[in-house]
């Protein structure tokens, strides 16, 4: 990458100068998984990482910090400085693609449903009328906001449904952000920061500490 005192120029086949509406109205006409890489605007020296989700273009957003490590020549990406990497390209496969698989894990799962939360709130109190000593949950994307998803769940028949909106990444989020009860890292799924391996495991920390 070189830069100067106006913008970066950045040698990349992903990267363009494109403000967010920009890079999502590119990624409208781009296949699932594609990944788009843009000045940020939080300024010189920040990078937006984003790459679309689904179809109805759930889009995911990583804010990579550039610095610069002894001398201009050389560079360090960093996410939230627990992440750091030597170019683009390490970036995406190491970071990027690891938690892409991670997301369509979650979304390859059972419990993940398509459509409007309306659907899912109706399956869930559909459950637990047809088998009322047990409990049900749910997770979708939220269309609404952007690598955002709705964690759902009803623990008897007599309660009402609890809903979580939670941001799929709290590591390099664009902006302050709360204690996530959910979220994904390059290592591991997170229930309220405790690490799990995997869909099975969440899904089963999950029904221990919150529906049980």
């Amino acid at each position: 990458a070189e830069t100067d005192r106006t913008r970066w120029v950045i040698k990349h086949p992903n990267f363009h100068n494109f403000h967010a509406t920009q890079a999502k109205n590119f990624l409208e006409k781009q296949q699932c998984g594609d990944v788009v890489i843009c000045p940020s605007s939080k300024g010189m020296g920040h990078l937006a990482v984003t790459w679309k989700v689904d179809d109805k273009l759930t889009c995911i957003n990583i804010l990579v910090h550039i610095t610069e490590i002894n001398t201009p020549s050389r560079l360090i990406l960093a996410v939230d400085d627990k992440y750091q990497y030597t170019d683009l390209d390490e970036l995406i496969v190491n970071h990027v693609q690891v938690i892409m698989c991670k997301v369509k894990e979650l979304m390859a799962h059972k419990k993940f449903k398509c459509g409007p939360k309306d659907e899912l709130y109706l399956s869930l109190k559909k459950f637990v009328a047809a088998n009322p000593a047990k409990s049900a949950y749910g997770f979708m994307l939220n269309c609404q906001k952007p690598a955002h998803f709705n964690l759902c769940f009803l623990a008897n028949k007599n309660a009402t449904v609890q809903n979580w909106v939670c941001v799929l990444l709290a590591i390099g989020y664009a902006g302050s952000l709360p204690p996530q009860p959910m979220h994904v890292t390059p290592e591991s799924y997170c229930l309220f920061e405790a690490p799990v391996t995997g869909i099975p495991e969440l899904c089963d920390a999950f029904k221990v500490r919150c529906i049980t």
